[in-house]
């Protein structure tokens, strides 16, 4: 896939992406009971081992076996008691990555009309139609969830108090924070706030045509069962599934799995759909046939992954088995620290089914899981097999809105023609900024768009100073404004650029300084030393580095300083601090070092003293 804004491909599924049932748990298993637990029958798993758990939902115990009895005469003693239903091995999954994060979008830099998914399934005009009369939390199995993150704090799901409601089962205690990535990405799909400014839009993310003050019908609730290397263990998932459903989850989105079928999984996947909780799963990134767990399991939800031109990708698993697809490949979404990420995987495609779900369960809450997938999988567009490879029959890629129109959503009120609209305004997130920053622009309408949007001609007087990665920003039907992206350019010196809107005969401008970063102190501390002995340089800039960092060089008037050719301040950084050795000297002497950034320089003064 193209390296457009991202290095990043989160092609993994946690669990998935070719990935394997990975060993037991130094010899950990999960025993499931015909009966409900006593002593007699906690007494039988303490025999030769030890009892680290028991759910009551699940009706399972986790147990470590040891002792003297071998491991297999154990596991037939426990197999050939009749109140055992079964013993699995607590595997150990593992989740496995394409690439490495390598770069990411600055934040408040709106990207919807690069989210070519949303367009796919007609998102914006099921936000027409959408009418929610209750909340709905949708639980995020996965790595955890940045909270804090600009495009989702508003919609996590929180106590009175603001604590944020969820677990981690990797530690057993509430920090849900996200360590990988994973969880957050997923959790950007399905509830980014749309039309604020900032990244990207969720399918089921709370929208500006919302009563001012309302509650966002859609909440996460984000349940950490794989640690910061997107690995976790089977029991973690189990035991996420039934806690999920015990605090209110709804929807289950579950971007992971394995290749091997689970009665403990099976168990929790029964408990939450006899509550009225609908599970989604990835349905694999192995690109074959073979059933993968949980998608596969009964009572599952199971999506494949298609591309933009809506054939099934290579990558994604197929056959029967998979229920409906959902864009998959080159979906752009939120990662930690306020930063945005493309990825690629059948993890990208699971959380937009679980979104639409969220959606409709929002606006008919009595809607049983059987009725709500029916209507996702049989409202559905049509989609081109990769090769000779298909999904269940009649299955499709999915389509929102006419699953909400099938569902019985009603039109609004017609918008008003397009005559009457012009374009009022057009402004820049910020003025000035350093070279390399990327930000935002906002256009305006006098009223509300018209059925189809209306499409803003953009352009930058200098693209040596300022380029627009899409010409055009389109204000959808209904909505007054919307926002576009600028990429600024490192710059030897500060330069200007216009910025301009166009619909019509209306143009709008605004002027955009970009600067370069200048060096306003460099520092020498201590600046006097022994001869053999170090000291250290600091340097601060008038204003952050920009992406990719910068370079300042330096140079000194004699060898009796070892200084490095250059160093790079981090982007966002506005200074580095380095230190450097001396030589031994029989007199003493005077060393003048400068450091140099853009053509300017700065330098200060050492004085080596002998050791005498």
């Amino acid at each position: 896939m193209k390296r457009k804004r991202s290095g990043w491909t989160l092609a993994f599924i946690p669990l998935i992406s070719g990935a394997s049932i990975g060993t037991a748990q130094a010899q950990e298993y999960l025993v499931g009971l015909r009966v409900r637990s006593d002593a007699s029958l906690r007494t039988e798993m303490t025999a030769g081992g030890q009892v680290l758990g028991y759910s009551a939902s699940l009706n399972a115990f986790r147990v470590r076996l040891s002792g003297v009895r071998s491991l297999r005469q154990r596991l037939d003693e426990l197999r050939k008691n009749p109140q055992i239903a079964y013993v699995e091995p607590n595997v150990r999954m593992e989740a496995l990555k394409k690439s490495n994060p390598s770069g990411a979008i600055v934040a408040n830099d709106p990207f919807y009309s690069q989210q070519y998914a949303l367009g796919k399934m007609q998102v914006s005009q099921a936000w027409n139609l959408w009418n929610p009369i209750s909340q709905t939390v949708v639980a995020i199995l996965d790595t955890g969830v940045d909270a804090g993150h600009p495009d989702l704090t508003n919609a996590i799901y929180r106590d009175a108090n603001r604590n944020v409601i969820g677990y981690n089962f990797t530690v057993g205690n509430s920090d849900t924070t996200d360590g990988n990535g994973h969880g957050t990405f997923c959790a950007g799909e399905i509830a980014a706030q749309a039309n604020n400014g900032i990244g990207v839009a969720g399918v089921a993310g709370p929208n500006s045509f919302m009563a001012s003050g309302t509650e966002n019908p859609i909440k996460i609730m984000p349940i950490k069962v794989l640690a910061a290397d997107g690995s976790g263990y089977l029991s973690w998932v189990c035991d996420g599934i039934t806690w999920a459903v015990d605090h209110g989850a709804k929807v289950i989105s579950l971007s992971l799995g394995a290749p091997s079928p689970s009665q403990t999984l099976d168990t929790a996947v029964s408990y939450a759909n006899a509550r009225g909780c609908l599970v989604v799963a990835a349905a694999g990134n192995n690109g074959v046939s073979t059933k993968f767990y949980p998608a596969a399991t009964p009572g599952v939800l199971s999506v494949g992954a298609t591309n933009s031109g809506d054939r099934l990708t290579s990558f994604s698993n197929y056959g029967d088995w998979v229920k409906i697809a959902a864009p998959g490949e080159g979906i752009l979404s939120t990662l930690p620290s306020n930063q945005y990420g493309n990825g690629s995987g059948t993890s990208m495609a699971c959380p937009l089914v679980a979104a639409a779900a969220a959606v409709l369960r929002a606006q008919f809450p009595q809607m049983s899981n059987g009725d709500l997938s029916n209507l996702l999988t049989t409202q559905t567009d049509p989609y081109t097999p990769y090769e000779s490879r298909l999904i269940a029959p009649n299955g499709g890629r999915l389509n929102l809105y006419k699953a909400l129109s099938a569902a019985g959503g009603t039109q609004p009120a017609p918008s008003p023609p397009v005559s009457t609209v012009t374009l009022q305004g057009m402004s820049l997130q910020w003025s000035e900024v350093p070279g390399g920053i990327a930000l935002g622009g906002r256009v305006e309408l006098s009223g509300q768009a018209p059925g189809g949007g209306i499409v803003i001609r953009l352009e930058s007087s200098n693209l040596a100073t300022a380029t627009l990665p899409s010409a055009t920003v389109t204000v959808r039907a209904g909505e007054r404004s919307a926002y576009f992206a600028i990429q600024t350019l490192k710059v030897v010196d500060t330069s200007t650029s216009i910025i301009s809107a166009r619909f019509g005969e209306v143009t709008k401008s605004a002027t955009l300084k970009v600067t370069a970063p200048k060096i306003i102190a460099f520092v020498i501390d201590p600046r006097v030393v022994v001869g053999g002995k170090t000291s250290r340089l600091m340097i601060t800039l008038s204003a952050p580095a920009p992406t990719g960092g910068t370079t300042v060089t330096f140079r000194a008037n004699s060898d009796y300083v070892i200084l490095p050719a250059s160093a790079v301040i981090p982007a966002g950084s506005r200074s580095v601090r380095i230190e450097f050795p001396t030589r031994v000297v029989n007199t003493i002497q005077n060393v003048q070092i400068s450091a140099t950034l853009n053509g300017a320089s700065k330098t200060a003064d050492l004085t080596i003293k002998t050791n005498k």
